[in-house]
């Protein structure tokens, strides 16, 4: 029984990976722009900022610190979308 050379397993490996990778792109990618990932991203941004404000935390400030919240899952969605 004949082995594979280290250059056979790695062009496998890569062809593997180049047939995986997209398809595994394209589900994290509708997974975060989903109508239940909106959902959740809504009740998630409430709730954050209801534990600010019951923290002391000012209207504005909690409303900027939100913002920036929300914007973290939006800038994730957009790496993740490509160029």
């Amino acid at each position: 029984m004949e082995r594979k050379s280290d250059i056979e397993e790695f062009q496998e490996v890569m062809k593997t990976l180049s047939e995986q990778i997209p398809s595994l792109i394209r589900g994290i990618i509708s997974s975060i722009f989903s109508a239940e990932a909106g959902k959740n991203i809504g009740a998630a941004a409430a709730n954050f900022y209801k534990e600010l404000k019951a923290g002391g935390i000012p209207d504005e400030v909690a409303i900027k610190m939100t913002q920036d919240y929300v914007r973290t899952f939006t800038n994730l969605g957009t790496l993740l979308s490509g160029p």
